[in-house]
């Protein structure tokens, strides 16, 4: 949140499992889950203020989220929003009035689909997937469009 931490809660005992604090990359906008190999729930993707993503696996091993991959995103612009589609294993964000997808890879390596998306000059909002992953749908401030 706003304080640059992402906090993992086991909701069954109450208690703070781990914490992640990113202080160097600003306050933490967004969060979801992503897939590795197809387990649900084993990895996250989070949004920073300076524009950056940031990917965390599940390591059995050590009994933590593990970092793996940090993106640089929407021209160091805040990242408002994230989703994932387990399908294409794919991540849309928004931010700085661009929407993008990204191709995610087996170590959570993040690579734009489009390589210039299309710049617009309002505050993205939200990103979410339709058509089984196959397209996003997006909503900005300003533009009173969806």
């Amino acid at each position: 949140g706003g304080d640059a931490r992402v906090c993992v809660w086991n909701v069954s005992t109450g208690e703070l499992q781990q914490e992640i604090k990113e202080t160097f990359h600003g306050h933490v906008q967004c969060i979801c889950w992503v897939e590795f190999e197809g387990h649900k729930d084993d990895g996250f993707a989070f949004g920073s203020a300076n524009g950056t993503l940031h990917v965390y696996r599940w390591s059995a091993a050590k009994g933590c989220y593990m970092f793996v991959a940090l993106t640089h995103a929407h021209n160091g612009r805040q990242i408002q929003d994230l989703c994932f589609s387990s399908k294409f294993r794919r991540v849309a964000s928004i931010g700085d009035g661009t929407p993008q997808v990204w191709r995610m890879d087996d170590k959570g390596a993040l690579a734009p689909i489009v390589k210039e998306p299309p710049r617009m000059p309002f505050i993205g909002r939200s990103v979410h997937f339709c058509d089984e992953g196959a397209s996003i749908v997006f909503t900005q401030l300003e533009s009173h469009e969806v």
